[in-house]
């Protein structure tokens, strides 16, 4: 991992073919691809699927070869809570990952505070030969540090130079900076660019003498890597200016010195309200048109909400958990993040299952997402449901179910400041049509058990009506059959042999008729003899466990209540 040599013997590697050197923009976009690879399934991932393709679209890829492009910075706008942070620290993270491989090496002059490219030292004749015999494009010029030290130890011979291979670290400030907005009025440049070390001035006799400067601001320290800047719009304007001519010119002023040239990518994040604001204000369009805004929305995959719930829960906790209880809640807070389509028929509970691609029905993923792109950018974070279930994990129940979740959700909700009377009546309201999703879900188990145990009777139900006029009078109220869906069947089955027609012919959605009709005649054959409580307990829990679906005492008491 370790390597140190001279500029002249990096200019031989990179001769022989031995080593390639990539801009950062490059290895940014190659360790993406890479750390994408190695956590496929890694839920954060996944629940960022759609933010990352955007920037691969609209900035990785066309910053990687080379187009205009990577003369922006990023800034990443979403809700509080939507995962801004952690998808930059997912980026810093793969560079310094792939600056520990062979492809990914990243080359310094030797101790350089500036993290500085060696390379800039070559003279035209060098930089020419490069460009021709090796496609290899050196832009920039050496900063005056390193010209000073050029000249005056190795007398203009930049063959001497000491080099060496450095991996990336943000915790010793090598290739990762991290600028965070602080107070207005006391906050100054230097925390970016550094700034005159006084203590040097009768050493060096000139405060304009590039010795005499401390090279410790943050867009030094990410020199060959990333700059990260924290809630860019909080900062004062004037700090940010020296991110105009860094974006477009990868240049930089610092006092009494020349412009200094440095390779990093900038990425800011910021929640609509504070963009807005600097929006607003003006005079921030040079700012502006330098940047790529790319929303980051709260997750609305219902599979991956549950596996960042399970990444907060104890592998030794995850027992507590009954039969749906993570998958209710998940689908309570995702239901927050959506909006009722006004094209499609469809619920917002239909809605999450056509996102979770786990839909029957023909409705397009692309045209409902078409229809509010802003899905996302609001509703309920993370943080406060992480609040929700630590209150609960933190009771002595040992079945943790949806009822108890969805009870200590609502909770928080009704006593948080934060939200408004109609934010909450809102989000009230996803609570109540989860509760729904949920009873459905215990009785489609239930419309199961009976089907199984039942289908000789679905199938002459299911001949019946298809057979006879008569049947279809039967059945067709209580179905919600009408005469052009009964023609529609009857067509399907025009060329069958009647002993043929049974339950098993009629599509996915059919069939759930058929079955909540068996469900409703045999429940109320079981309230008849007064035994629906004890068939509950005695066969439908033991049934559930059979399944592998861990059922509270509470969910049973629950259905007992709806099926009554």
């Amino acid at each position: 991992m370790r390597w140190e040599g001279t500029l002249e013997e990096y200019v031989h590697l990179i001769q022989s073919g031995e080593f390639e050197p990539l801009s950062t923009h490059q290895r940014l976009y190659y360790a993406v691809k890479r750390a994408i690879d190695q956590r496929k399934d890694d839920p954060k991932l996944i629940a960022m699927h759609n933010v990352i393709k955007s920037l691969f679209k609209y900035y990785l890829t066309p910053a990687n070869q080379g187009y205009d492009i990577k003369k922006r910075m990023v800034i990443f706008v979403g809700p509080p809570g939507s995962g801004k942070s952690t998808l930059v620290q997912f980026l810093k993270q793969a560079l310094i990952d792939f600056s520990k491989t062979a492809e990914g090496a990243v080359i310094r002059i030797k101790g350089c505070p500036l993290q500085e490219n060696p390379l800039l030292a070559l003279p035209p004749k060098w930089r020419i030969y490069l460009r021709e015999e090796c496609q290899l494009e050196v832009k920039g010029e050496l900063s005056p540090l390193n010209k000073y030290k050029l000249d005056k130890e190795y007398q203009g011979d930049w063959r001497q130079i000491p080099v060496e291979r450095f991996v990336l670290s943000e915790s010793e400030r090598r290739g990762i900076g991290s600028f965070f907005p602080g107070d207005p009025h006391t906050q100054e440049l230097s925390e970016l660019v550094g700034g005159v070390d006084f203590s040097t001035i009768t050493t060096y006799g000139s405060t304009s003498d590039p010795r005499a400067y401390r090279y410790d601001g943050e867009l030094q320290a990410a020199n060959q890597g990333i700059l990260e800047l924290h809630e860019v719009f909080k900062c004062r304007t004037e700090l940010l200016y020296p991110l105009l001519t860094l974006a477009e010119e990868g240049t930089y002023k610092i006092t009494r010195q020349s412009m200094i040239h440095t390779d990093l990518v900038m990425f800011g994040h910021t929640n609509e309200e504070d963009l807005r604001n600097f929006i607003s204000q003006g005079n921030n369009h040079a700012l502006l048109s330098r940047m790529v805004l790319i929303n980051v929305p709260h997750n609305l995959l219902l599979d991956a909400e549950v596996n960042l719930y399970k990444q907060i829960i104890p592998p030794n906790e995850q027992p507590r958990l009954m039969y749906q209880a993570l998958e209710t809640l998940a689908a309570a807070v995702i239901m927050t993040r959506l909006k009722k389509s006004n094209t499609y028929p469809i619920t917002l509970s239909e809605k999450i299952d056509v996102y979770n691609k786990k839909n029957s029905s023909n409705l397009i993923k692309d045209d409902l997402q078409a229809e509010h792109p802003d899905e996302g950018m609001f509703g309920l974070e993370s943080r406060l449901v992480f609040n929700a279930i630590s209150s609960v994990l933190a009771t002595e129940s040992d079945q943790i179910d949806a009822k108890m979740l969805l009870d200590e959700l609502l909770e928080w909700i009704e006593d948080s400041y934060r939200f408004t009377e109609s934010e909450k009546q809102a989000y009230q309201y996803c609570i109540r049509r989860a509760r729904a999703r949920y009873i459905d879900q215990l009785l489609k188990h239930v419309e199961d058990y009976f089907a199984e145990r039942n289908i000789n009777q679905l199938n002459e139900m299911v001949q019946r009506f298809l057979c006879s006029e008569e049947g279809f009078q039967e059945f067709s109220d209580v179905l919600e059959f009408d005469r052009a869906m009964y023609d529609q069947l009857q067509e399907n089955i025009s060329e069958l042999d009647v002993n043929k027609i049974d339950f098993s012919i009629l599509p996915t959605e059919y069939q759930r008729r058929f079955k909540q009709k068996l469900r409703q005649d045999c429940v109320d054959h079981l309230k008849k003899m007064d035994q629906l409580k004890a068939w509950l307990t005695d066969e439908f829990w033991p049934y559930m466990v059979y399944k592998d679906r861990k059922f509270s005492m509470t969910s049973i008491t629950d259905l007992y209540e709806i099926l009554r």
